[in-house]
């Protein structure tokens, strides 16, 4: 009796382990199988066999992905030739060909589009997903049309340190930008936001309109940005710098307060920024 119990014991013990294997496997190793040989015989090929089943038994959309977001083209080529409908869903290939695009790798990108993705899918946004100019370049030579991606999609790589380079290429293929153009003025005001002067810069030589939108770019600069605050004044300087030699009105009030953009940027210890605003009469 006492040994069943003690067996019983052992079982439960080793049990408690490959569980908590399976979410810490130091601590399970330090705290339960540390000296119990029982344990480990018992944990070891639970954990394995259960890794094994959830490998084969895995959806084969999301091993799909996994390999996308891995970069391993060469397991993904032969998971598509043993599931070949993969690429060619309307749903699964495309968010497979966008998510290839973004990590900027042109041999799945490639390996997607030969397989049946289509590159025009949602209005050619795996080309606004795009993170390297070979990408851009490849979708658009397979059809991906730069006049239908929604610019406001571009925001998503605000923090791209290569961000000008993209959207250049993508404008040259877009062809005259409309000043007007919702997704551009949103990107504008992102840029704003995220202390991109480049990125502002490239938009307005583009001809987005300073003064566009619902609520000026000078108040959206003044409000302050995703960095610190030195970084928000000078980058906020020197967008404000190109907004007005640009046309923008430098004498913009905010409705809500009553304030102009110089006494926000002034409240935020913006100081150069402040100064550049009050000496353009805002």
């Amino acid at each position: 009796m006492k040994a069943n119990k003690q067996l019983k014991a052992s079982w439960l013990v080793a049990l408690m382990a490959a569980a908590l294997l399976v979410s810490a496997p130091a601590r399970a190793d330090k705290v339960l199988c540390d000296g119990n040989p029982l344990c480990l015989v018992v944990a070891v090929p639970y954990l394995l066999g259960r890794v094994a089943i959830d490998e084969l038994t895995k959806p084969p959309k999301d091993q799909a992905a996994l390999y996308v977001h891995q970069g391993k083209v060469a397991e993904l080529e032969r998971l598509l030739r043993a599931k070949p409908d993969l690429a060619r869903d309307p749903d699964i290939g495309h968010g497979l060909l966008v998510n290839a695009a973004a990590t900027g790798n042109l041999a799945m990108t490639r390996l997607l589009v030969e397989a049946g993705a289509s590159p025009t899918a949602d209005h050619s946004r795996a080309l606004g997903a795009a993170t390297s100019t070979e990408v851009i370049a490849y979708l658009i030579a397979r059809g991906a049309v730069a006049s239908d991606v929604n610019l406001a999609y571009i925001s998503m790589h605000m923090t791209h340190e290569r961000l000008p380079e993209l959207l250049t290429a993508l404008l040259d293929a877009r062809g005259p930008l409309d000043p007007n153009d919702p997704g551009a003025v949103f990107l504008l005001h992102s840029a704003a936001i995220n202390a991109r002067a480049d990125v502002a810069s490239l938009l307005l030589q583009r001809g987005v309109d300073p003064n566009g939108g619902i609520r000026s770019v000078l108040l959206t600069v003044a409000d302050g940005c995703a960095q610190t605050r030195q970084v928000c004044d000078t980058q906020g300087r020197d967008i404000a710098r190109a907004l007005i030699a640009s046309g923008a009105k430098a004498r913009v009030i905010e409705a809500r307060t009553g304030r102009s953009a110089s006494e926000i940027a002034r409240q935020h210890d913006y100081q150069e920024l402040a100064k550049l605003l009050e000496d353009a009469g805002g």
